[in-house]
């Protein structure tokens, strides 16, 4: 199926990271040149990992991930002292919580909580530097360079030609069981992935 494709969402476990039919999946979708998302999902088991998740698929499928979003917390209520609740999305720099009532329908935007802030920040500074280097117009790097605030629609731009391009992998997090993340992702794929016109 995927030499028909035009984009594809990569679903990994945060716990597993990357298993052994994804990385057959991923190898496939290199050969047939398919732009892919990468969704880190089961943030709320025990165990879950999301820093080691981006770490294998660097290592092991020589990927290039971007986190677009970063979970606040890993695991559950049960098993954790800082368990997963939500995400930061590293483009608007807020921080997002899903209405489990009604299957994460009802998204509150809020500030980051100040735990969060400084690793919301490194990681937004390291999506940054990436599509510095890959905005073949230098828009990007030239607003960092002179301290401009650089527009959500211009970042979205350069993550799209990136994604298309497929010289990086922007990378989404959650909770498929418990509806979080999923929002984001579902825009993601509209945002970022090729439309059939593009391939």
């Amino acid at each position: 199926s995927l030499r028909v494709l035009d984009g594809c969402v990569v679903v990994f476990d945060a716990q597993k990271g990357v298993e052994a039919q994804s990385e057959t999946v991923w190898r496939q979708a290199d050969k047939y040149l398919v732009p892919r998302l990468v969704f880190v999902n089961k943030m709320d088991v025990v165990g879950a990992n999301f820093e080691n998740a981006l770490e294998e698929i660097r290592n092991r499928l020589e990927g290039h991930p971007a986190p677009v979003t970063i979970p606040m917390g890993s695991g559950s209520i049960k098993d954790s002292d800082d368990p997963f609740n939500g995400i930061i999305d590293l483009i608007s720099m807020k921080a997002l919580v899903f209405d489990p009532s009604n299957q994460g329908k009802t998204i509150k935007t809020l500030d980051i909580p100040e735990k969060y802030k400084a690793t919301a920040t490194k990681y937004r500074e390291t999506l940054i530097d990436t599509l510095s280097a890959i905005d073949k117009k230098d828009r990007i790097a030239t607003l960092y360079l002179e301290g401009a605030e650089i527009p959500e629609v211009l970042i979205r731009e350069v993550l799209r030609e990136g994604t298309i391009a497929r010289v990086i992998q922007p990378v989404f997090c959650g909770s498929g069981r418990e509806h979080i993340g999923i929002q984001p992702l579902l825009d993601a794929v509209a945002w970022y992935l090729p439309s059939p016109l593009d391939r």
